[in-house]
């Protein structure tokens, strides 16, 4: 009998990237997994891959009561949620200065808000049986960088909030983490947007190691079954982190930003 068995979880975004392939692994572990996204047809494919271990949970997850329904429907059904994965959102990629108010609330909706609703609908499941909130950040959510400010700003609202929730959390022995990974190979790389809230015709180039999703995948398993509260990918950021922190005011990961994003070799 492994950590996972007999678990229940909720994954959002679980249609595609790395929630789709945390559903998998946790369900090869024994979980039992809702399958949160807005696609059916997609999720209805994944759980078909499950073993009778999905449980398909069509939802946006930027509509609040239609959230609290399918989470309340998950429970119905297995009588109790350990953990909760939150996954989903969307990638933005643009300078600020060109970046609509539209496409800045459409990404604080679905990547902050969006998380603010499941972790409120799942919270009093998962403090029942002192499971685990994790919360897929991003490196931006830690470090600002070129291009990222919107995107970046959701993020680090993601980690604020999980922060705090921790401390809140901490004396009904609820496991709360946050995962901030680098560039990751997915989906989400062909569907990143441009300030106008158009998807980027050929996709940005990312300027730093693309890392696979399985990788990302042992990171989370980990964390939930060690109860961290904080991993990075790569691992060795969270101490470059620290180190730039000392630094003040952090021109260390400033400067190697800039270099990486080309903020040094030309004007915008």
């Amino acid at each position: 009998m492994g950590f996972f068995s007999g678990k229940v979880v909720l994954i959002t975004g679980a249609s595609s990237g790395i929630g789709k392939a945390t559903a998998l692994a946790l369900a090869q572990q024994g979980a039992t997994v809702g399958l949160m996204a807005r696609r059916q047809e997609e999720l209805e494919k994944i759980a078909s891959q499950m073993g009778g271990k999905g449980i398909v949970l069509v939802a946006d997850i930027t509509d609040e009561i239609a959230v609290q329904h399918k989470i309340n429907e998950l429970v119905g059904i297995t009588g109790g949620l350990d953990i909760l994965v939150a996954a989903a959102g969307i990638s933005l990629r643009a300078p600020f200065a060109e970046t609509t108010t539209a496409t800045i609330r459409r990404v604080m909706e679905v990547n902050y808000m969006g998380t603010i609703h499941v972790t409120k609908a799942a919270l009093p499941h998962i403090k029942e049986r002192k499971g685990s909130l994790v919360a897929v950040s991003s490196l931006t959510g830690r470090q600002a960088a070129p291009e990222y400010s919107v995107y970046g700003s959701t993020k680090f609202a993601i980690q604020g909030l999980f922060d705090a929730l921790r401390m809140e959390m901490l004396r009904d022995g609820v496991h709360v983490g946050v995962f901030s990974p680098g560039f990751v190979d997915t989906p989400l790389r062909y569907s990143v947007l441009k300030g106008n809230g158009l998807v980027h015709e050929t996709p940005p180039v990312p300027p730093l190691r693309l890392w696979p999703v399985e990788t990302c995948v042992k990171k989370i398993l980990n964390m939930i079954r060690k109860r961290k509260t904080v991993a990075t990918l790569p691992g060795f950021v969270r101490y470059l982190f620290a180190l730039n922190d000392l630094l003040l005011p952090g021109w260390v990961g400033d400067c190697y930003l800039r270099y990486k994003f080309g903020y040094l070799r030309r004007n915008r």
